[in-house]
C-alpha cells in the first residue's frame, strides 16, 4: 500500500506544478497555497488569492472515500463554504484529475477576471 501512496503523492505534486504553471499561463498571479479563511477557524483554503476573497478547493478522495468522500468529509465541507461565503469568499470546486483541464482553467480564470473587476463582497 505504501507504494500507492507514494504514487498518489507524486502524481498530486505533479498536478500541483502543472495547475500553478498553467495559472500563470492564463494571465493570473500565482495563488497562494493553504490559506486560513477566517482567524477564528481552523479550515484552510487550497489554493487562493485573498485580496479579492477566490478560492480553489480540491476535493481529494471523492471517488475512494477519502476525507473529502465520506459523510464526516461532506459534512464538514459544508460547513467550511457556509463559513466561506459568510466571510464574502467566493469558492470553485475541483477533483486532484480536473485541476489541469483547459475547462477548469478558464473556469478560475474567468471567476478571477469577475472578482478583479466587482471586489469581493464585504464581511
Amino acid at each position: 500500500m505504501a507504494g500507492k501512496e507514494n504514487l498518489r503523492t507524486n502524481a498530486t505534486k505533479r498536478n500541483e506544478k502543472l495547475f500553478l504553471l498553467l495559472i500563470k499561463e492564463a494571465g493570473m498571479p500565482e495563488p497562494q497555497i493553504e490559506v486560513k479563511m477566517v482567524d477564528k477557524r481552523r479550515f484552510r483554503i487550497d489554493y487562493a488569492w485573498p485580496d479579492i476573497k477566490l478560492g480553489i478547493e480540491i476535493q481529494g478522495g471523492v471517488y475512494t472515500r477519502g476525507a473529502h468522500g465520506s459523510i464526516y468529509g461532506i459534512l464538514s465541507g459544508y460547513t467550511k463554504a457556509n463559513i466561506a461565503a459568510c466571510n464574502g469568499w467566493r469558492l470553485l470546486y475541483y477533483t486532484p484529475q480536473q485541476m489541469t483541464s483547459n475547462e477548469t482553467i478558464n473556469q478560475i480564470r474567468e471567476a478571477y477576471q469577475w472578482s478583479k473587476q466587482n471586489g469581493s463582497t464585504p464581511n
